[in-house]
C-alpha cells in the first residue's frame, strides 16, 4: 500500500542523502546523459503514488543530452518530481520538460499547486524547510538533497513560484555536444 511505498521512498531519500553527503569527497564522473529515459524512469517511479493521489504527470518529449552523472541527476529529479506530485494536489498536474539556454539545458518540473510565498523561497533548499508547510508530507530532506547534489555536480538549481498558480523547480546542466566527426 501507500505506507510501504512511503517507506521505500524514505529509504531512497536516505540513500540519496548518504550519496549527497559523500558527493564532496569524490568528484562525480561526468558524461553524456540522455534526458528523456531518465525523466521517464523518474515519472514511472512516482506513477503509483501520483495515481493514488489523483495527479497526472506528463513528461515532454526531448532528444537532448546533458553532461552530468546519471545517479546524481536522477536523485535531483526524483526529489523535484516527488515534491511536485505532493503539492500539485488531487486532480492536479505535473509537467516535466526541458528548455535550451545558451549551451545549457534547464530541466524543469512544473506543478499546479498552491505556490510558495515569496518570503519562503530564499530558504527553500535548506534542510528540513518544507516552505512552512506543516502537513507532514515528506521529511523536508528532499530539497536539501537536491541542493547538495546539484552543488556537487555544479548544476544550478532554481525555483519560481506564483501564488495559486504553482511552482517551477529547475536544474540546469551543460548541454552535451558529441565531438564533431
Amino acid at each position: 500500500g501507500l505506507a510501504s511505498d512511503a517507506l521505500v521512498r524514505l529509504g531512497r531519500e536516505l540513500d540519496d542523502l548518504a550519496r549527497s553527503s559523500q558527493a564532496g569527497s569524490v568528484a562525480p564522473r561526468l558524461g553524456p546523459v540522455a534526458v528523456a529515459p531518465l525523466l521517464e524512469a523518474v515519472a514511472a517511479e512516482w506513477a503509483p503514488y501520483a495515481d493514488a493521489v489523483g495527479v497526472r504527470v506528463r513528461v515532454c518529449a526531448t532528444a537532448l543530452t546533458v553532461t552530468s552523472e546519471v545517479a546524481m541527476l536522477t536523485t535531483i529529479l526524483r526529489n523535484l518530481v516527488g515534491n511536485a506530485v505532493k503539492y500539485a494536489g488531487p486532480g492536479g498536474r505535473v509537467v516535466v520538460g526541458c528548455r535550451r539556454r545558451q549551451g545549457r539545458v534547464a530541466i524543469e518540473v512544473h506543478d499546479g499547486g498552491p505556490g510558495i510565498a515569496p518570503e519562503r523561497l530564499a530558504g527553500i533548499f535548506d534542510a528540513f524547510d518544507r516552505a512552512g508547510r506543516r502537513d507532514g508530507a515528506g521529511l523536508g530532506l528532499g530539497l536539501h538533497i537536491v541542493r547538495q547534489t546539484a552543488a556537487a555536480l555544479d548544476h544550478p538549481v532554481a525555483v519560481r513560484s506564483r501564488r495559486d498558480r504553482g511552482s517551477v523547480f529547475g536544474v540546469t546542466a551543460p548541454r552535451h555536444r558529441p565531438a564533431s566527426a
